[in-house]
Order: C-alpha cells, then sequence, then structure tokens
C-alpha cells in the first residue's frame, strides 16, 4: 500500500506499528534510502456514500472505502477514489545529503504524542595510513522528531473586528547525529527515562582488519546515547582580515550546524582582543566590540557570512604594527555560544597619512620639504 506502487526498483521491507496521537501509524523501509509512514486508522475508518443519490446524513448509506479484496472504492459524492496519504520522513541534514542507506531504524512516541525516529547510517570519513589519506566508514546513528508548532491565525470579519484561530502544523525536525566517534553502532533500542528524555543504547564496536588473514574481529561496547534535542548548532569562523587603504576589509561566517532556528536576539560579533592591555588604557578605546550582526532565525544547514569595513585608531597598532580580532555568537541574555580562532590584524602601509595637510605639493628633485604628520 506505497503511494508509488511497486517495481523492481523498490524493495519494501522492516514495517513496524506504533501509536500516536490517537491513530496507528505504519512505518516501512522502501528502496534502501527511504522512509515512509501513512495513517492505518484513516485508512481503514475512510467511509465514502453507496451510491450519488444516497442521504448523506444517514449513516447506514455509507461503507468503508478499502474494500475486501485490498482496492479502495470510489465516492460517488465527489467522484474521487480514495488513496492512502503515504508521506516520507526528511531525512537531510548537515551531517548527510539525505541520500541515506540506513540498516536499521526504532520509531518511538512520548507521553506528549512526539513521535522519533532513529536510525543508523553509512558515513564515510577520511583516514591517515602512513601519509596516505583513504575512505574509510563508520555505521553512525542518528535520530529526528516530528515537532509540533501551534499559531495563532488572525483575520478581520465582516465587522471588521480582528479575530483570531488557532491551528498546529507538524514537520520532521532536521536530523541530529548523536554519535560522532567514527565507529560501528547497531543494535539500538529505545526508551523514556523518568522525565520523559529520550534514551538510546546500542552497541558500538570496531572493525579491524588483520592484513595477515581475511578476517574481521568486532569488539563490542555497550554504549548509551545522548538524549536526542532539538537545539542549534553554532559555528563561526573569519574569512578574511585585510587592510585595505584607511579601513580593513572583515569577512566572517555564521553556520547553524545544528536542528532548530536560532533564537530571537542572537548576534554575531567581532572584538579587538587587545593585545596588549586595557582598551581604555592602551587603545584610547571605550569598546573592544567592532561590528554586531543580527542573526536571529538562521535555519539549520545555513551560513550567513558578514561582510564589513572597519576603521581602527593608529594607537592600535603603535606596540608592534598588530594586534588580533575574534568573533563570537551571543546569545540575547550576553552568553557566548561559541567564538572563533583569534586571527591577526596587521597595519601593512600606514593610516590616515596626509603630509602638508592633504595639499598638493611639488616637490623638485634634490629638495627638501618639511611638513607635519
Amino acid at each position: 500500500m506505497t503511494d508509488g506502487g511497486i517495481t523492481t526498483q523498490v524493495s519494501v521491507a522492516q514495517p513496524k506499528l506504533i501509536r500516536n496521537d490517537g491513530s496507528t501509524w505504519l512505518f516501512w523501509h522502501e528502496s534502501g534510502n527511504t522512509l515512509k509512514y501513512l495513517n492505518v486508522s484513516d485508512m481503514v475508518t475512510k467511509k465514502v456514500l453507496v451510491s450519488k443519490d444516497a442521504d448523506p446524513e444517514d449513516a447506514n448509506n455509507r461503507i468503508y472505502a478499502l474494500q475486501p479484496d485490498g482496492t479502495f472504492a470510489t465516492d460517488p459524492e465527489t467522484g474521487e477514489t480514495y488513496k492512502p496519504d503515504a508521506r516520507t520522513v526528511e531525512f537531510s541534514s548537515e551531517f548527510n545529503s539525505g541520500n541515506v542507506s540506513f540498516s536499521e531504524y526504532r520509531v518511538m512516541s512520548d507521553k506528549d504524542d512526539n513521535l522519533y525516529v532513529i536510525w543508523v547510517d553509512n558515513v564515510e570519513y577520511p583516514r591517515n595510513v602512513d601519509g596516505i589519506i583513504s575512505k574509510d566508514y563508520a555505521k553512525e546513528i542518528y535520530a529526528t522528531a516530528m515537532v509540533k508548532e501551534d499559531k495563532d491565525n488572525t483575520f478581520i470579519d465582516g465587522d471588521g473586528k480582528i479575530n483570531s484561530v488557532a491551528s498546529q502544523s507538524a514537520k520532521w525536525s532536521r536530523p541530529y547525529r548523536l554519535t560522532k566517534d567514527n565507529k560501528n553502532n547497531d543494535g539500538i533500542a529505545v526508551a523514556l527515562d523518568e522525565d520523559g528524555g529520550l534514551v538510546i543504547v546500542h552497541n558500538e564496536y570496531e572493525e579491524i582488519v588483520c592484513t595477515g588473514a581475511e578476517e574481521v574481529k568486532n569488539e563490542p561496547i555497550l554504549s548509551y546515547s545522548d538524549k536526542f534535542t532539538a537545539q542549534s548548532g553554532y559555528h563561526i569562523n573569519i574569512d578574511k582580515c585585510e587592510q585595505n587603504g584607511d579601513v580593513f576589509d572583515i569577512v566572517y561566517s555564521v553556520t547553524n550546524s545544528g536542528n532548530a532556528d536560532y533564537e530571537e536576539g542572537t548576534k554575531a560579533e567581532l572584538y579587538l582582543v587587545g593585545l596588549y592591555g586595557d582598551m581604555q588604557e592602551k587603545y584610547g578605546m571605550d569598546d573592544s566590540l567592532l561590528i554586531s550582526e543580527d542573526v536571529s532565525g538562521l535555519n539549520p544547514r545555513e551560513t550567513k557570512t558578514i561582510e564589513k569595513s572597519i576603521s581602527l585608531p593608529v594607537s592600535v597598532f603603535r606596540f608592534c604594527g598588530y594586534d588580533a580580532v575574534q568573533a563570537k555568537i551571543i546569545s540575547d541574555e550576553g552568553e557566548i555560544l561559541n567564538n572563533s580562532d583569534e586571527t591577526f590584524i596587521t597595519m601593512e602601509k600606514p593610516i590616515n597619512l596626509k603630509l602638508f595637510n592633504g595639499a598638493d605639493t611639488q616637490i623638485n628633485a634634490g629638495e627638501t620639504k618639511a611638513s607635519d604628520l
């Protein structure tokens, strides 16, 4: 009962049933890299009219759309044949392209009717063997959750009054990678702890290939995963810091490597480090903040690049001709969520240097003229 049918390119396996939000849901593994699901309760309880002329108010005039032979009846009232609404779990994330080839998965529902899907996927990573970089593979555990959002939809009625109607939408969160150790993981089992948190127990092992004999030795390790949570990921990097005349061109980028949007008020800021002491005393500056950029609502997997030109007083460079800058991601409450490495900022040429007060002045060969700087 898949929405695309079964072809020579499709294999259907690992069906799982689960109760959630008052309905029974069927999940199944299709084509090696797709996980589909549908509302079985809706499918088996859907009814249609027995005939076009039948009274729709009379319950006896309705029959189940699902027929004994497995086909679905056509509703004479609408002319449409009922079709199960098979949907697909979204797997793409910061760590993969959505082209997964999972070998096993589990489905879990908590007391608040939140749905979770946990699966094992193959991951490719580089391995250095005697200076030669080769490809190696691991089996890592991922999880995603069905995120429900409550919304208030406002509209103006015929009397000009503003009304609000509540609605709820649901979508799969960006997957969260639970294991990141480049090892092999399988045998996943899921449970809920006393606080309602999702806990995952699984096997972890290394594959050791013996070159003298064609054998693989597995070393099993029992480990416990982190709880799955929808959270933002914070990565910031300074990409460019170069002098351009009397200013400095700065480029720094912020990437949300998590599976939830950045909260309101999140900022990406650039600071002068001040390698030689107090900002006011040593540099004559009231504040070390150079740039502040709002990055609220940055979506998972998205990168925002900030390009600015800044001016700095000559006093910053009077000690050694250079100092350092650092970029930071700051929450609305002022918490430092992550920061970049310090990057040197160097004065390659004099800044704001004017001779003869900027006036054009001719100096002949062999002639000397004095000017204030």
